[in-house]
């Protein structure tokens, strides 16, 4: 069971990791190459967040995209 959640954490930090250094080096592609360093730095610490991590990038990705709204919560 151990070995499972470890595994599980472990391709939640790298989905993660691929997912946050991607969107910083598209947000910021002017200053990307200077900046690579920087950005694995804070993909790094943002993939020690894990399955956490995962849900909090997917709800924001949803909410930047509206897509939470559109089609399921209804706040508004």
């Amino acid at each position: 069971m151990t070995v499972l959640f470890v595994v599980i954490w472990i391709v939640c930090a790298i989905l993660v990791y691929g997912g946050y250094f991607a969107y910083l080096q598209g947000k910021f592609s002017q200053v990307a190459t200077e900046c690579k360093v920087q950005h694995q730095i804070s993909a790094a610490f943002v993939g020690i967040s894990g399955p956490a991590g995962l849900v909090s990038a997917l709800i924001c990705v949803l909410v930047m995209h509206d897509f939470l709204f559109k089609y399921g919560l209804k706040f508004r």
